[in-house]
């Protein structure tokens, strides 16, 4: 049987992602993160387990979850990794 070496030889070329070390955290947005991943398993995992058709199903998946406070958790997610990249120049 032929061994394939799969150890960390590749990590010579690796990079660390922009985001490593960075956690949201989601309390102040705590009402709209809770709506939004109930939303998500009613309409977005439908689609993205193929059981609905994107097309069809998505734009109306979008406003769910706009409507769910999309918006406003991901404006808080980005303010809070921009102040954490900040501090972790």
């Amino acid at each position: 049987t032929e061994y394939i070496d799969v150890s960390l030889n590749h990590a010579e070329n690796a990079e660390t992602p922009p985001n490593f070390g960075f956690t949201f955290d989601p309390a102040p947005v705590d009402t709209e993160y809770k709506n939004c991943i109930a939303e998500m398993s009613a309409v977005i995992y439908p689609i993205k387990f193929g059981i609905q058709d994107y097309d069809t199903y998505f734009p109306a998946a979008l406003q769910r979850m706009k409507d769910a406070g999309l918006d406003k958790v991901v404006d808080e997610h980005r303010a809070q990794f921009e102040a954490w990249q900040a501090a972790n120049k």
